[in-house]
């Protein structure tokens, strides 16, 4: 999902686009940014029954996500100057859908040995 910005209302959209793609349990991995914990993101969540976990604070190494856009901005964005950011973002959106599933969970820890959820609620 392509954003100009993040905002609540952006995350909400999030949630419901979620919601249509899942119909089984889903589980999101979240920092506290005030768009994440807004008491209507939180209300939609819960209307969605999407369980929200929160990651600790200051544990950036811990956010998948991060982890992940590591990856995209060495392999996208370094030392490249886009002509609009625009283009940068197809750029960078090209670059997630391109990977396999495989190494989308390579790139964003989680088949590490040593991911920090390994033997909790994911399998």
């Amino acid at each position: 999902m392509v954003r100009r910005g993040m905002n609540q209302e952006n995350f909400q959209d999030f949630l419901k686009l979620i919601h249509q793609h899942y119909r089984c349990p889903v589980y999101l991995i979240l920092d506290k940014a005030g768009l994440h914990t807004a008491e209507e993101s939180q209300r939609l969540a819960r209307k969605l029954k999407i369980t929200l976990v929160w990651l600790p604070k200051q544990c950036p190494e811990l956010n998948c996500v991060d982890q992940l856009f590591k990856c995209l901005k060495a392999d996208v964005s370094a030392n490249y100057q886009y002509p609009s950011i625009e283009e940068h973002a197809r750029a960078a959106e090209n670059y997630l859908h391109g990977l396999t599933n495989e190494q989308t969970l390579i790139k964003a820890g989680i088949k590490s040995k040593n991911f920090w959820l390994k033997g909790s609620f994911l399998k």
